[in-house]
């Protein structure tokens, strides 16, 4: 392989919007650029399985394959590798860099419109997922603040974390059986209602947070209704920190995209 500096494709943190964004609700989600993924300059046979099931998985999609240069194949046969910090499992996006990576790389018509790019990197990364929003994707290949809406893709101004933090689970998961499971507890009316609630919490936190409002009172509720509903996506040692948020009102915690581990949210009152 030539030398060659490849493109770095951040991670992304998902501020508001979890599971909403997979139903056409609203997100705003940002490259975190604490961690990122880039191809590497040397080859790899060990993840060889992992990459031709990919590659035949997108040859075999009718929209992508025909966009799709046959020096995929090629390169995973020789041992594609990529170099990642992303922890995987974590919530951070690393499925959506590799997607990012990937299609920067690898497809030959490229889509120029926010809107489509979403829909390409969605399909692209249903391969990992079952259902893909595309927007961790779609945030890491743009390296923008994305607001999505029903309304389609807006880029805003630069968002950081601001009294948000991390809260390391110490625990890995997979979104695709978290997405499974939020799937499952679709079909119960009391989870359907519960997502409503926060799904306009969620939207209206959006807009407090985009012009720059506090939005304390509405984490505090937002904490309560997800440790509620979402129940199954705490882990019992982050439940007992959670509830020690809405206790004692120091801080306040929320899903950091799929739950059931990786990372959480902490917003910092004190």
């Amino acid at each position: 392989m030539d030398q060659k500096n490849y493109k770095s494709f951040s991670s992304k943190v998902l501020l508001f919007g979890e599971y909403m964004v997979l139903n056409g609700g609203k997100s705003l989600s940002f490259p975190y650029k604490s961690f990122s993924l880039k191809r590497s300059q040397q080859y790899l046979l060990n993840n060889k399985y992992f990459f031709q099931k990919l590659v035949t998985y997108i040859e075999q999609h009718d929209r992508l394959s025909v966009r799709l240069s046959r020096d995929l194949r090629s390169e995973v046969d020789l041992g594609l590798n990529f170099e990642s910090n992303i922890p995987v499992g974590y919530g951070l996006g690393s499925s959506g860099a590799l997607v990012a990576a990937i299609y920067d790389d690898f497809f030959i018509e490229k889509a120029s419109e926010s809107n489509e790019l979403k829909t390409d990197f969605a399909d692209l990364e249903c391969f990992f997922h079952d259902k893909s929003s595309g927007i961790d994707p779609l945030t890491s290949y743009l390296n923008k603040a994305i607001l999505s809406s029903p309304e389609g893709i807006q880029i805003v101004p630069k968002v950081e974390l601001g009294p948000f933090s991390l809260f390391d689970s110490g625990i890995k998961r997979t979104a695709k059986e978290a997405i499974r499971h939020f799937n499952k507890l679709l079909t119960e009316s009391d989870f359907k209602n519960g997502l409503s609630q926060l799904a306009e919490l969620s939207d209206i936190m959006i807009e407090r947070w985009l012009n720059l409002e506090d939005i304390a009172d509405e984490m505090k509720q937002y904490s309560t209704l997800q440790l509620i509903n979402f129940k199954d996506f705490i882990p019992a040692t982050v439940e007992k920190e959670w509830r020690k948020g809405l206790d004692t009102n120091e801080f306040y915690l929320k899903l950091c995209g799929a739950g059931m581990g990786g990372m959480y949210l902490k917003y910092q009152l004190i």
